[in-house]
């Protein structure tokens, strides 16, 4: 088999919408449980990050509380099929600011935990497998990014059934 068909069957597949559709389904749920585990754990979470050495307590603080929620909002909004280049942008934009601060605190030695999805600061500490797992999503992301968007959407199922929203000036 030629170069050019195995590319051709390779793009066929990479822009596929059901590919499309499965990995915004993985990085939206990856991202809706990291999240839930810091919204109600506020202060554990900002401990996490001034394991970090960077931010003062008050900017940490805001960051622990406005982070969770970025993160469930595009989640949510990946799963849906909504603003789906958007929350990607935003994501891998996170991603990348993660993967540097987590690179950051192994160069200088810190011995923490991610924050990523548990602030039991017993879990496990930062290790090179981070980085790799981050670099994974990161992928994901920028797949999300470059690729057509899928048609699979929260709105597609109104479609499809041929069911409309009511509008606000219909009456019953």
């Amino acid at each position: 088999m030629d170069k050019c068909r195995i590319t051709d069957r390779i793009t066929l597949y990479m822009t596929h919408p059901v590919v499309h559709f499965i990995v915004r389904c993985i990085l939206g749920s990856i991202f809706i449980i990291a999240a839930l585990s810091k919204v109600n754990a506020v202060d554990e979470f900002t401990q996490t990050i001034l394991n970090y050495r960077i931010l003062s307590p008050l900017i940490a603080t805001v960051v622990a509380t406005v982070l969770p929620w970025i993160e469930l909002l595009c989640g949510v909004s990946l799963l849906l099929g909504i603003f789906q280049r958007s929350s990607a942008f935003i994501l891998s934009t996170l991603l990348i600011v993660f993967t540097i601060l987590i690179v950051r605190a192994l160069y200088l030695g810190l011995s923490i935990t991610c924050g990523c999805f548990s602030q039991d600061p017993s879990s496990n500490t930062l290790g090179w497998w981070k980085v790799l797992e981050n670099s994974v999503y990161i992928a994901l992301a920028v797949y999300l990014l470059l690729c057509p968007e899928d048609q699979f959407t929260i709105f597609s199922l109104f479609d499809k059934r041929n069911i409309q929203l009511p509008r606000a000036n219909d009456h019953y």
